[in-house]
């Protein structure tokens, strides 16, 4: 499915406001800088609940393989 740039937004700053509760001073605006804690960021982000809830908000598996493929361009 495409999705406009605005759903996309809409998607993640859903499950950005989700998880940022979970932070000391959480930012108040609307721009998105992380959904990960920055003081204690996990080792690899694939398995948590913001990277699962990332893939099933947009019906995606996320694999990393096709990452290197997608990165490399």
């Amino acid at each position: 499915m495409n999705y406009s740039k605005k759903e996309i937004y809409e998607k993640l700053f859903q499950i950005f406001m989700k998880y940022k509760r979970r932070y000391k001073s959480p930012p108040k605006s609307k721009q998105m800088a992380c959904i990960w804690s920055t003081t204690n960021l996990p080792d690899i982000i694939e398995g948590t609940p913001p990277f699962n809830d990332i893939g099933k908000a947009f019906n995606i598996i996320i694999d990393e393989n096709l990452v290197h493929i997608y990165y490399a361009g």
